[in-house]
């Protein structure tokens, strides 16, 4: 949490990095005004986002600070922005900072998740568009 409220992205780059103990990573690019904010700061969220909230995705992408807007959120165990309708949420907190050529990957412990049962299907992003997972 800053001055400006909660700070959230899009993220194009999020990975599993270990079961035991429990690690993701990010990263955030150093030409992103959130950058300075995201790399110092001590926990993070990870929101992943249904099939049906690409609006989300689409203005949590866009330049400025105020991102969560008129969003509904709520704050996590760990006082990480969690947002609602989302298929899962992971908090944690941070591990490593690497630095990546442009990039800071941004590693972080998870201390706790959640999932909601009435949401199945994951927003995916791929070649430049949203697709749906199909049926087989």
């Amino acid at each position: 949490m800053t001055s400006h409220g909660p700070i959230g992205m899009t993220v194009n780059s999020f990975a599993s990095v270990s079961l035991n103990p429990p690690l993701v990573l990010f990263s955030v690019s150093r030409a992103s005004q959130l950058f300075p904010h995201i790399t110092e700061a001590d926990l993070f969220a990870i929101n992943i986002l249904s099939a049906a909230q690409a609006q989300i995705s689409q203005q949590f992408a866009k330049p400025g600070f105020n991102r969560f807007g008129e969003l509904e959120w709520r704050r996590g165990a760990t006082g990480a922005p969690l947002l609602s309708g989302v298929l899962a949420l992971l908090e944690c907190r941070v591990s490593e900072v690497h630095e990546g050529g442009d990039h800071y990957i941004m590693v972080g412990r998870i201390v706790a998740a959640s999932t909601d049962a009435a949401v199945s299907a994951p927003l995916l992003f791929f070649r430049g568009a949203y697709h749906e997972i199909a049926d087989r």
